[in-house]
């Protein structure tokens, strides 16, 4: 059991240092039915969001910085600042992987994250506060490596997610 659990850290720390990851398909389904898709890339201290619709927009966050593009215009980025910021609050909770608490109470949100059986991910994160209600389900997650060139805005690089 030790031996496992020695494995564990270790394989965790060594795709840290070596620039692995997670690459995930999304779903955000919201309390009135409506439904978004997009690609989670997720490494240490970076994050990519990207909604499939060209109408949304991409969110990346790395060096404690988050900015915002949208997906059909992608020249112009905005910082993406604020207390109501959840991308500053979901990498505070992935920091935390693999010990991550089933409950978060952080400002005005109640995170609640439910882990895979099927992969080493979260299966499930749901987002409570007076203005927003919804649950995020990831799928098909994958590690492996990322290349940093996946987090920036321009130039964009497609990430394909097979």
């Amino acid at each position: 059991m030790m031996f496992r659990l020695i494995l564990f850290f270790y394989l965790f720390y060594s795709y840290q240092a070596f620039g692995f990851g997670f690459a995930c398909k999304f779903e955000e389904v919201y309390i009135d039915g409506q439904t978004q898709q997009g690609l989670l890339l997720i490494k240490k201290n970076k994050l990519r969001y990207e909604y499939s619709d060209k109408n949304l927009y991409t969110i990346i966050h790395k060096n404690n910085n988050t900015t915002i593009s949208k997906n059909n215009n992608r020249k112009q980025v905005d910082n993406y600042e604020g207390e109501k910021n959840l991308i500053d609050h979901l990498m505070s909770i992935t920091n935390e992987f693999p010990n991550l608490k089933e409950i978060y109470n952080i400002k005005k949100f109640k995170i609640i994250v439910e882990n895979s059986s099927l992969n080493d991910f979260i299966k499930r994160i749901a987002i409570v506060s007076d203005d927003i209600n919804l649950s995020i389900y990831f799928q098909n997650c994958k590690k492996g490596e990322i290349l940093d060139l996946y987090f920036q805005h321009n130039p964009y690089f497609r990430f394909s997610h097979s």
